[in-house]
Protein backbone atom coordinates (compact mmCIF):
# COMPACT_ATOMS: atom_id res chain seq x y z
CA UNK A 1 0.00 0.00 0.00
CA UNK A 2 1.03 3.61 -0.53
CA UNK A 3 -0.84 6.75 0.52
CA UNK A 4 0.92 9.05 -1.98
CA UNK A 5 0.58 7.16 -5.25
CA UNK A 6 -1.76 4.98 -7.19
CA UNK A 7 0.18 2.22 -8.90
CA UNK A 8 0.08 -1.02 -10.82
CA UNK A 9 2.22 -4.13 -10.85
CA UNK A 10 4.05 -5.02 -14.06
CA UNK A 11 6.55 -7.68 -15.04
CA UNK A 12 9.22 -4.99 -14.70
CA UNK A 13 8.20 -3.88 -11.23
CA UNK A 14 5.86 -1.27 -9.78
CA UNK A 15 4.62 1.47 -12.10
CA UNK A 16 3.43 4.68 -10.40
CA UNK A 17 0.35 5.85 -12.27
CA UNK A 18 -0.95 8.84 -10.30
CA UNK A 19 0.22 11.10 -7.48
CA UNK A 20 -2.59 11.59 -4.95
CA UNK A 21 -0.74 13.55 -2.26
CA UNK A 22 -0.43 17.29 -1.65
CA UNK A 23 3.16 17.76 -0.45
CA UNK A 24 5.58 20.41 -1.72
CA UNK A 25 8.42 17.88 -1.75
CA UNK A 26 7.84 14.38 -3.08
CA UNK A 27 10.21 11.45 -2.74
CA UNK A 28 9.25 8.56 -4.97
CA UNK A 29 9.17 5.29 -3.02
CA UNK A 30 11.86 2.71 -3.76
CA UNK A 31 9.48 -0.21 -3.24
CA UNK A 32 5.82 -1.01 -2.64
CA UNK A 33 4.56 -4.33 -1.29
CA UNK A 34 8.11 -5.61 -1.35
CA UNK A 35 8.55 -4.98 -5.09
CA UNK A 36 10.85 -2.29 -6.53
CA UNK A 37 9.36 0.86 -8.00
CA UNK A 38 10.84 0.96 -11.51
CA UNK A 39 8.58 3.21 -13.61
CA UNK A 40 7.12 6.69 -13.17
CA UNK A 41 4.08 6.60 -15.44
CA UNK A 42 2.86 9.08 -18.04
CA UNK A 43 0.98 12.10 -16.61
CA UNK A 44 1.52 10.82 -13.08
CA UNK A 45 1.59 14.36 -11.63
CA UNK A 46 -0.90 15.93 -14.03
CA UNK A 47 -3.76 16.38 -11.56
CA UNK A 48 -1.96 17.07 -8.29
CA UNK A 49 1.48 18.35 -9.22
CA UNK A 50 0.94 22.08 -9.58
CA UNK A 51 2.26 23.01 -6.11
CA UNK A 52 5.15 20.56 -5.94
CA UNK A 53 8.53 22.25 -5.58
CA UNK A 54 10.84 19.23 -5.50
CA UNK A 55 10.68 15.62 -6.76
CA UNK A 56 13.31 13.06 -5.77
CA UNK A 57 13.65 10.04 -8.07
CA UNK A 58 15.52 7.05 -6.57
CA UNK A 59 17.84 4.76 -8.49
CA UNK A 60 15.33 1.92 -8.51
CA UNK A 61 13.28 3.92 -11.01
CA UNK A 62 14.62 3.00 -14.45
CA UNK A 63 12.07 4.71 -16.68
CA UNK A 64 10.34 8.09 -16.54
CA UNK A 65 7.57 7.92 -19.11
CA UNK A 66 6.34 10.66 -21.44
CA UNK A 67 4.91 13.76 -19.75
CA UNK A 68 5.28 12.22 -16.29
CA UNK A 69 5.84 15.63 -14.66
CA UNK A 70 3.47 17.55 -16.90
CA UNK A 71 1.69 20.44 -15.18
CA UNK A 72 4.25 20.68 -12.35
CA UNK A 73 4.29 24.43 -12.84
CA UNK A 74 6.00 25.20 -9.55
CA UNK A 75 8.67 22.51 -9.80
CA UNK A 76 12.14 23.87 -9.08
CA UNK A 77 14.07 20.63 -8.83
CA UNK A 78 13.69 17.18 -10.34
CA UNK A 79 16.57 15.21 -8.84
CA UNK A 80 17.55 12.01 -10.63
CA UNK A 81 19.61 9.43 -8.76
CA UNK A 82 22.16 7.10 -10.32
CA UNK A 83 20.25 4.15 -11.76
CA UNK A 84 17.69 6.08 -13.83
CA UNK A 85 18.06 4.96 -17.46
CA UNK A 86 15.31 6.34 -19.72
CA UNK A 87 13.76 9.82 -19.92
CA UNK A 88 10.91 9.91 -22.40
CA UNK A 89 9.40 12.77 -24.40
CA UNK A 90 8.16 15.73 -22.41
CA UNK A 91 8.95 14.12 -19.05
CA UNK A 92 9.79 17.62 -17.79
CA UNK A 93 7.91 20.48 -19.45
CA UNK A 94 6.71 23.90 -18.27
CA UNK A 95 8.49 23.92 -14.95
CA UNK A 96 10.69 26.42 -13.11
CA UNK A 97 13.73 24.14 -13.11
CA UNK A 98 16.79 25.95 -14.48
CA UNK A 99 19.16 23.00 -14.79
CA UNK A 100 18.72 19.23 -14.78
CA UNK A 101 21.48 16.85 -13.75
CA UNK A 102 21.72 13.72 -15.91
CA UNK A 103 23.28 10.74 -14.09
CA UNK A 104 25.85 8.44 -15.68
CA UNK A 105 23.25 5.67 -16.06
CA UNK A 106 20.88 7.62 -18.35
CA UNK A 107 21.12 6.09 -21.84
CA UNK A 108 18.03 7.65 -23.44
CA UNK A 109 16.79 11.25 -23.49
CA UNK A 110 13.84 11.38 -25.86
CA UNK A 111 13.06 14.63 -27.71
CA UNK A 112 15.66 16.70 -25.82
CA UNK A 113 14.86 19.72 -27.99
CA UNK A 114 11.58 20.06 -26.06
CA UNK A 115 13.23 20.39 -22.67
CA UNK A 116 12.92 23.88 -21.25
CA UNK A 117 15.99 23.60 -19.06
CA UNK A 118 19.77 23.39 -19.33
CA UNK A 119 21.38 19.98 -18.89
CA UNK A 120 24.40 19.07 -16.77
CA UNK A 121 25.68 15.64 -17.77
CA UNK A 122 27.65 13.38 -15.45
CA UNK A 123 31.23 13.19 -16.75
CA UNK A 124 30.95 9.42 -16.33
CA UNK A 125 27.96 9.11 -18.69
CA UNK A 126 29.17 7.02 -21.67
CA UNK A 127 26.28 8.01 -23.95
CA UNK A 128 25.78 11.76 -23.57
CA UNK A 129 27.84 14.89 -23.15
CA UNK A 130 27.26 18.63 -23.62
CA UNK A 131 29.37 21.69 -24.24
CA UNK A 132 26.77 23.86 -22.53
CA UNK A 133 24.97 24.66 -25.78
CA UNK A 134 24.59 21.42 -27.74
CA UNK A 135 23.75 17.94 -26.49
CA UNK A 136 25.64 15.07 -28.11
CA UNK A 137 25.08 11.31 -28.02
CA UNK A 138 27.48 8.52 -28.88
CA UNK A 139 26.29 6.56 -31.93
CA UNK A 140 26.48 2.81 -32.42
CA UNK A 141 29.38 3.14 -34.87
CA UNK A 142 31.39 5.20 -32.40
CA UNK A 143 30.62 8.61 -33.87
CA UNK A 144 28.79 11.51 -32.28
CA UNK A 145 25.31 12.79 -33.05
CA UNK A 146 24.16 16.33 -32.30
CA UNK A 147 20.81 15.70 -30.60
CA UNK A 148 19.64 19.20 -29.69
CA UNK A 149 20.76 22.65 -28.71
CA UNK A 150 19.74 24.29 -25.47
CA UNK A 151 16.24 25.69 -25.45
CA UNK A 152 16.21 29.47 -25.13
CA UNK A 153 19.91 30.00 -25.87
CA UNK A 154 20.53 33.20 -27.83
CA UNK A 155 23.71 32.29 -29.70
CA UNK A 156 23.75 33.52 -33.29
CA UNK A 157 26.54 31.25 -34.48
CA UNK A 158 27.88 27.83 -33.57
CA UNK A 159 30.69 25.61 -34.78
CA UNK A 160 30.03 21.89 -34.62
CA UNK A 161 33.31 20.27 -33.54
CA UNK A 162 35.27 17.73 -35.56
CA UNK A 163 34.28 14.16 -34.76
CA UNK A 164 30.54 14.84 -34.96
CA UNK A 165 29.04 12.62 -37.68
CA UNK A 166 25.28 13.22 -37.48
CA UNK A 167 22.68 15.91 -36.80
CA UNK A 168 19.42 14.40 -35.56
CA UNK A 169 15.92 15.55 -36.50
CA UNK A 170 14.64 18.63 -34.64
CA UNK A 171 18.13 19.42 -33.29
CA UNK A 172 17.68 23.16 -33.89
CA UNK A 173 13.90 23.40 -33.41
CA UNK A 174 14.18 25.36 -30.16
CA UNK A 175 16.39 28.05 -31.72
CA UNK A 176 15.23 31.36 -33.14
CA UNK A 177 18.54 33.21 -32.74
CA UNK A 178 20.97 30.84 -34.50
CA UNK A 179 21.96 32.19 -37.92
CA UNK A 180 25.43 30.88 -38.75
CA UNK A 181 26.48 27.23 -38.52
CA UNK A 182 29.87 25.63 -39.21
CA UNK A 183 29.83 21.96 -40.23
CA UNK A 184 32.94 19.78 -39.77
CA UNK A 185 34.65 17.44 -42.23
CA UNK A 186 33.39 14.42 -40.26
CA UNK A 187 29.70 15.16 -40.85
CA UNK A 188 28.08 12.27 -42.74
CA UNK A 189 24.36 12.53 -42.09
CA UNK A 190 21.97 15.40 -41.43
CA UNK A 191 18.29 14.71 -40.83
CA UNK A 192 15.95 15.97 -43.56
CA UNK A 193 14.97 19.60 -42.97
CA UNK A 194 17.09 19.98 -39.84
CA UNK A 195 18.53 23.32 -41.01
CA UNK A 196 15.08 24.91 -41.43
CA UNK A 197 13.02 26.66 -38.76
CA UNK A 198 9.55 25.28 -39.47
CA UNK A 199 8.16 26.48 -36.13
CA UNK A 200 8.18 30.17 -37.07
CA UNK A 201 6.49 30.26 -40.48
CA UNK A 202 5.85 33.99 -40.48
CA UNK A 203 9.42 34.96 -39.56
CA UNK A 204 11.45 34.98 -42.78
CA UNK A 205 14.65 35.79 -40.90
CA UNK A 206 14.44 32.93 -38.41
CA UNK A 207 16.54 29.82 -38.88
CA UNK A 208 20.05 29.24 -40.20
CA UNK A 209 20.85 31.65 -43.01
CA UNK A 210 24.59 31.09 -43.40
CA UNK A 211 26.47 27.82 -43.58
CA UNK A 212 30.21 27.20 -43.47
CA UNK A 213 31.19 23.71 -44.60
CA UNK A 214 34.63 22.23 -44.09
CA UNK A 215 36.31 21.87 -47.50
CA UNK A 216 37.46 18.41 -46.40
CA UNK A 217 33.90 17.08 -46.06
CA UNK A 218 33.33 14.32 -48.64
CA UNK A 219 29.60 13.76 -48.04
CA UNK A 220 28.38 17.33 -48.61
CA UNK A 221 29.51 20.31 -50.66
CA UNK A 222 28.42 23.89 -51.26
CA UNK A 223 28.08 25.57 -54.63
CA UNK A 224 26.17 28.59 -55.92
CA UNK A 225 24.25 29.30 -52.72
CA UNK A 226 23.23 25.67 -52.22
CA UNK A 227 24.17 22.83 -49.89
CA UNK A 228 24.23 19.45 -51.60
CA UNK A 229 24.67 15.83 -50.56
CA UNK A 230 26.25 13.11 -52.67
CA UNK A 231 23.73 10.31 -53.07
CA UNK A 232 25.01 6.72 -52.67
CA UNK A 233 23.49 5.69 -56.01
CA UNK A 234 24.88 8.74 -57.82
CA UNK A 235 23.57 12.24 -58.37
CA UNK A 236 22.88 14.94 -55.79
CA UNK A 237 20.31 15.95 -53.22
CA UNK A 238 19.69 19.66 -52.77
CA UNK A 239 19.65 20.04 -48.99
CA UNK A 240 19.25 23.82 -48.67
CA UNK A 241 19.05 26.76 -51.03
CA UNK A 242 20.51 29.98 -49.61
CA UNK A 243 20.20 32.17 -52.71
CA UNK A 244 17.79 35.02 -53.42
CA UNK A 245 16.78 34.27 -57.01
CA UNK A 246 13.08 34.22 -57.82
CA UNK A 247 13.35 32.01 -60.89
CA UNK A 248 15.22 28.72 -60.41
CA UNK A 249 16.11 25.76 -62.62
CA UNK A 250 17.93 23.06 -60.60
CA UNK A 251 21.01 21.52 -62.21
CA UNK A 252 20.49 18.22 -64.08
CA UNK A 253 22.74 16.40 -61.58
CA UNK A 254 20.15 16.91 -58.86
CA UNK A 255 17.99 13.86 -58.25
CA UNK A 256 16.34 14.81 -54.96
CA UNK A 257 14.97 18.06 -53.52
CA UNK A 258 15.23 17.76 -49.74
CA UNK A 259 12.77 18.67 -47.01
CA UNK A 260 12.73 22.43 -46.61
CA UNK A 261 15.25 22.92 -49.43
CA UNK A 262 13.57 26.13 -50.63
CA UNK A 263 11.64 26.95 -47.46
CA UNK A 264 11.37 30.69 -46.74
CA UNK A 265 13.28 31.52 -49.92
CA UNK A 266 12.17 34.19 -52.39
CA UNK A 267 11.55 31.69 -55.15
CA UNK A 268 8.45 32.34 -57.26
CA UNK A 269 9.03 30.14 -60.29
CA UNK A 270 10.82 26.81 -60.57
CA UNK A 271 11.33 24.26 -63.30
CA UNK A 272 11.39 20.67 -62.06
CA UNK A 273 13.77 18.90 -64.47
CA UNK A 274 12.92 15.42 -65.72
CA UNK A 275 15.97 14.19 -63.78
CA UNK A 276 14.27 14.89 -60.42
CA UNK A 277 13.21 11.58 -58.86
CA UNK A 278 11.99 12.68 -55.44
CA UNK A 279 10.76 15.79 -53.66
CA UNK A 280 10.45 15.74 -49.89
CA UNK A 281 7.49 17.30 -48.08
CA UNK A 282 7.78 20.97 -47.08
CA UNK A 283 10.39 21.50 -49.79
CA UNK A 284 8.75 24.86 -50.61
CA UNK A 285 7.25 25.71 -47.22
CA UNK A 286 6.60 29.41 -46.62
CA UNK A 287 7.93 30.66 -49.95
CA UNK A 288 5.84 32.79 -52.37
CA UNK A 289 5.69 30.19 -55.12
CA UNK A 290 3.64 31.16 -58.18
CA UNK A 291 4.37 28.64 -60.93
CA UNK A 292 6.02 25.22 -61.13
CA UNK A 293 6.89 23.70 -64.50
CA UNK A 294 7.22 19.91 -64.51
CA UNK A 295 9.53 19.28 -67.43
CA UNK A 296 8.82 15.57 -67.84
CA UNK A 297 5.03 16.12 -68.12
CA UNK A 298 5.33 19.52 -69.85
CA UNK A 299 2.93 20.85 -67.26
CA UNK A 300 2.91 24.29 -65.61
CA UNK A 301 1.04 24.56 -62.33
CA UNK A 302 -0.21 27.83 -60.84
CA UNK A 303 0.00 28.48 -57.08
CA UNK A 304 -1.95 31.27 -55.28
CA UNK A 305 1.03 33.12 -53.76
CA UNK A 306 -1.00 36.11 -52.53
CA UNK A 307 -3.30 33.92 -50.44
CA UNK A 308 -1.13 32.41 -47.65
CA UNK A 309 -3.77 29.94 -46.45
CA UNK A 310 -4.55 28.58 -49.93
CA UNK A 311 -0.85 28.50 -50.80
CA UNK A 312 0.17 26.68 -47.62
CA UNK A 313 -2.35 23.91 -48.22
CA UNK A 314 -1.59 23.60 -51.94
CA UNK A 315 2.15 23.28 -51.21
CA UNK A 316 1.47 20.25 -49.00
CA UNK A 317 1.12 18.20 -52.18
CA UNK A 318 4.87 18.21 -52.82
CA UNK A 319 6.37 14.86 -51.89
CA UNK A 320 3.07 13.51 -50.56
CA UNK A 321 2.26 9.82 -51.01
CA UNK A 322 5.52 9.11 -52.83
CA UNK A 323 4.75 11.52 -55.71
CA UNK A 324 6.62 14.58 -56.90
CA UNK A 325 3.28 16.34 -56.45
CA UNK A 326 0.00 14.84 -55.28
CA UNK A 327 -2.80 16.80 -56.97
CA UNK A 328 -5.38 15.63 -54.44
CA UNK A 329 -4.03 18.39 -52.17
CA UNK A 330 -4.58 20.94 -54.93
CA UNK A 331 -8.14 19.72 -55.44
CA UNK A 332 -8.72 19.79 -51.69
CA UNK A 333 -8.01 23.53 -51.68
CA UNK A 334 -10.72 23.95 -54.32
CA UNK A 335 -13.43 21.99 -52.51
CA UNK A 336 -14.94 25.26 -51.26
CA UNK A 337 -16.93 26.48 -54.31
CA UNK A 338 -16.42 30.17 -53.51
CA UNK A 339 -14.33 31.87 -56.18
CA UNK A 340 -11.65 34.54 -56.35
CA UNK A 341 -9.25 35.23 -59.26
CA UNK A 342 -6.58 32.95 -57.79
CA UNK A 343 -8.95 30.01 -57.32
CA UNK A 344 -10.25 30.56 -60.85
CA UNK A 345 -6.67 30.34 -62.12
CA UNK A 346 -6.18 27.14 -60.10
CA UNK A 347 -9.31 25.55 -61.57
CA UNK A 348 -8.30 26.55 -65.08
CA UNK A 349 -4.90 25.05 -64.43
CA UNK A 350 -6.44 21.74 -63.33
CA UNK A 351 -8.70 21.64 -66.38
CA UNK A 352 -5.75 22.30 -68.68
CA UNK A 353 -3.56 19.70 -66.95
CA UNK A 354 -5.99 17.09 -65.58
CA UNK A 355 -3.34 14.94 -63.90
CA UNK A 356 -5.20 12.34 -61.80
CA UNK A 357 -8.32 14.53 -61.95
CA UNK A 358 -11.50 12.52 -61.18
CA UNK A 359 -14.23 13.03 -63.76
CA UNK A 360 -16.76 14.11 -61.14
CA UNK A 361 -14.38 16.78 -59.88
CA UNK A 362 -13.70 17.98 -63.43
CA UNK A 363 -17.42 18.34 -64.06
CA UNK A 364 -17.84 20.28 -60.82
CA UNK A 365 -15.09 22.70 -61.84
CA UNK A 366 -16.62 23.30 -65.27
CA UNK A 367 -20.07 23.84 -63.80
CA UNK A 368 -18.78 26.29 -61.19
CA UNK A 369 -16.92 28.45 -63.71
CA UNK A 370 -19.75 28.30 -66.29
CA UNK A 371 -22.28 29.56 -63.75
CA UNK A 372 -20.16 32.55 -62.75
CA UNK A 373 -18.60 33.77 -65.99
CA UNK A 374 -19.75 37.38 -65.59
CA UNK A 375 -18.67 37.63 -61.95
CA UNK A 376 -15.31 36.09 -62.84
CA UNK A 377 -14.79 38.56 -65.69
CA UNK A 378 -15.63 41.47 -63.37
CA UNK A 379 -13.09 40.32 -60.76
CA UNK A 380 -10.46 39.72 -63.41
CA UNK A 381 -11.02 43.24 -64.71
CA UNK A 382 -10.68 44.57 -61.19
CA UNK A 383 -7.40 42.66 -60.66
CA UNK A 384 -6.19 43.22 -64.25
CA UNK A 385 -5.72 39.45 -64.48
CA UNK A 386 -5.04 39.18 -68.22
CA UNK A 387 -3.63 35.67 -68.06
CA UNK A 388 -6.69 34.36 -66.23
CA UNK A 389 -8.99 36.12 -68.70
CA UNK A 390 -7.18 34.59 -71.66
CA UNK A 391 -7.37 31.12 -70.11
CA UNK A 392 -11.13 31.50 -69.63
CA UNK A 393 -11.37 32.25 -73.34
CA UNK A 394 -9.00 29.49 -74.45
CA UNK A 395 -10.89 26.86 -72.47
CA UNK A 396 -14.20 27.86 -74.02
CA UNK A 397 -15.97 29.56 -71.11
CA UNK A 398 -16.69 32.64 -73.24
CA UNK A 399 -19.45 31.58 -75.62
CA UNK A 400 -21.82 33.16 -78.11
CA UNK A 401 -24.36 33.40 -75.28
CA UNK A 402 -22.18 35.39 -72.86
CA UNK A 403 -19.28 36.99 -74.73
CA UNK A 404 -21.04 40.27 -75.44
CA UNK A 405 -21.92 40.62 -71.78
CA UNK A 406 -18.29 39.94 -70.86
CA UNK A 407 -17.18 42.63 -73.34
CA UNK A 408 -19.63 45.06 -71.78
CA UNK A 409 -18.22 44.34 -68.30
CA UNK A 410 -14.64 44.88 -69.45
CA UNK A 411 -15.56 48.08 -71.29
CA UNK A 412 -17.33 49.45 -68.22
CA UNK A 413 -14.18 48.68 -66.17
CA UNK A 414 -12.09 50.68 -68.70
CA UNK A 415 -9.72 47.74 -69.04
CA UNK A 416 -8.56 48.16 -72.62
CA UNK A 417 -6.05 45.29 -72.61
CA UNK A 418 -8.62 42.75 -71.44
CA UNK A 419 -11.28 44.18 -73.74
CA UNK A 420 -8.98 43.83 -76.75
CA UNK A 421 -8.12 40.23 -75.85
CA UNK A 422 -11.78 39.14 -75.60
CA UNK A 423 -12.85 41.02 -78.73
CA UNK A 424 -10.03 39.34 -80.67
CA UNK A 425 -11.14 36.00 -79.28
CA UNK A 426 -14.72 36.67 -80.33
CA UNK A 427 -13.71 37.68 -83.84
CA UNK A 428 -11.29 34.80 -84.29
CA UNK A 429 -13.33 32.06 -82.69
CA UNK A 430 -16.97 32.75 -81.90
CA UNK A 431 -17.56 35.01 -84.89
CA UNK A 432 -16.57 32.24 -87.30
CA UNK A 433 -18.82 29.58 -85.80
CA UNK A 434 -21.88 28.63 -87.86
CA UNK A 435 -25.17 28.88 -86.04
CA UNK A 436 -26.23 25.56 -84.54
CA UNK A 437 -29.94 24.89 -85.25
CA UNK A 438 -29.99 21.66 -83.25
CA UNK A 439 -32.23 21.43 -80.19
Amino acid sequence: MNDQFEYEKTDRGIRLTKYIGNAAEVALPTEIDGEPVTILGSHAFFENGMDIRRILVPGTVKVIEAYACEFCLGLRELRLAEGVEELHQGFLVVSQQQELYIPSTVRLIEAPDELGTALRISPKNPWYHTDGYALYRRTEDGGLALEAVRNGAQRQEYEIPEGVTQIRAHAFDSQTALRRLTIPSTMREMAEGVLVDFRNPFNEESGITELILSPDNTSYFMEESGLYRHLPEGGLELIRYFGDQQDVIPAPEIRVIGRGAFAKSRIRRITIPSTIEKIYGEAFADCPLETVFFQAAEMEIFFPSIHPYLLKNALKGFGANGKLYDFSFYDRVLEDPSLNPEKVRMILCRLKYPENLPETVRETYIENLSEHVEQIAARQAEKKDLDGLKQMAEQGFFTAANVDRVIEILNRAHWQEGLTAVMNYKNDTIGNQAFDFSL
